[in-house]
């Protein structure tokens, strides 16, 4: 009896690691959940509130927006590191965590349909800290209709900065989100309400 069982139990150990490995690499890295009292703050910058995180590598601020058919995002990304950082806004994700599990599509800068919206005003681009031993990559942006720019792929310099808007397809209804930003082995979680 003990014996029949054991392939069985042995099957089921198995499977539970495989499913705690995939969810580990899709979690891999260092994660920093947005916590005020620890790994972020909130700063209104022209109105517009923003999610902030400082960590020794980099300065992140992130904005969530919402219009009539897109959820997106204004990202700001500061290189206080020593090395080069790689941004790319494909590999950001929102989640839908209840009622109903589900992950909102990246929309590529191409496939979107604008509505007419309020421009909000960017991020001003903080100076560097190493003014002149540095360059920042250029990033490729491109205009969105009313003057703010898509965040495209870039690799930051030290002491290099990048902003623009990443659009994401629009969840239905309210519920809890989680906004996931992998940048430079760091991953950086928004949890919110979406009414």
């Amino acid at each position: 009896m003990i014996q029949s069982r054991f392939p069985v139990v042995l099957a089921a150990l198995f499977a539970f690691a495989a499913s705690s490995a995939s969810s580990q690499m899709v979690r891999s890295g260092n994660v920093l959940a947005c916590d005020a009292a620890k790994d972020c703050a909130k700063e209104t910058i022209d109105g517009q509130q923003f999610y902030l995180f400082q960590t020794p590598q980099m300065t992140v601020r992130v904005a969530v927006e919402r219009d009539s058919k897109y959820n997106h995002i204004a990202v700001m990304v500061e290189n206080r590191a020593g090395f080069e950082l790689h941004v790319s806004p494909s590999d950001f994700r929102i989640e839908v965590m209840e009622p109903k599990f589900k992950r909102l599509s990246y929309i590529e800068p191409d496939k979107l349909r604008l509505p007419k919206i309020k421009p909000a005003k960017m991020l001003p681009m903080p100076k560097p800290a190493l003014a002149g031993s540095f360059a920042a990559t250029p990033t490729v942006t491109t205009q969105l209709p009313s003057g703010r720019a898509f965040l495209g792929d870039s690799t930051l310099a030290p002491s290099g900065t990048t902003s623009g808007e990443v659009f994401f397809e629009r969840s239905g209804g309210s519920g809890s989100l989680s906004l996931i930003l992998p940048i430079g082995g760091t991953i950086f979680e928004i949890d919110y309400t979406q009414k």
